[in-house]
């Protein structure tokens, strides 16, 4: 779903990737300082500086989205910063899911989600690998999980109580599963194809 907005802003990424690469050139830089602060993430959450722990995820998140900008506005896309990009999304994915659990959300519900965000990425990964392109495909792709991981925390902090976003959680997890047979049925039909 958001691919699909990605694309209408696709102008505006390009400017914003232009103007933050005058700044800081090297992609793989946003990609670490990304990743730093999303080690922080449960840190915070671990000693209730929720509303601390929330800035620096939506940063965090931020600079995922930064450095897949400034590597197409600069031209400086290369095998290994998808390798790194990629790396750094799951130990993302898992540190946003400790905050989670640390913030009061049964940790079932936490694994289950780790788990399941986990075979999205690695279905495409293997579909990828066999030559099936998977992206846009799903209703549950990255910057999604994301976003419904930043609201999860927004209303945590907001309302002091987890129970409202245990729910969200649930039916993120149950996304995620239909994302999952999405993806499995897109690739079994590229494949017989081939």
């Amino acid at each position: 779903m958001l691919s699909r907005i990605r694309k209408i802003i696709e102008p505006l990424t390009w400017r914003v990737g232009t103007w933050v690469g005058g700044i800081v050139p090297e992609p793989n830089v946003l990609t670490l300082i990304g990743l730093l602060l999303s080690v922080a993430v449960p840190v915070l959450a671990f000693y209730s500086m929720f509303t601390a722990g929330l800035i620096i995820m939506a940063a965090s998140a931020l600079f995922d989205f930064l450095d897949g900008a400034v590597a197409k506005a600069l031209d400086k896309r290369t095998l290994f910063g998808a390798f790194l990009d990629s790396l750094s999304d799951r130990v993302s994915d898992f540190c946003y899911s400790v905050a989670l659990w640390f913030a009061g959300i049964n940790v079932l519900y936490v694994v289950l989600y780790i788990v399941t965000a986990y075979l999205i990425s690695y279905v495409r990964a293997r579909a990828e690998a066999l030559g099936v392109r998977l992206e846009g495909v799903g209703v549950m792709e990255r910057g999604e999980r994301v976003l419904f991981l930043i609201i999860i925390f927004t209303i945590i902090v907001i309302t002091g109580s987890s129970l409202v976003p245990t729910y969200i959680l649930i039916v993120t997890i149950f996304l995620n599963l239909i994302t999952i047979i999405q993806r499995v049925y897109y690739t079994y039909r590229g494949l017989i194809r081939k």
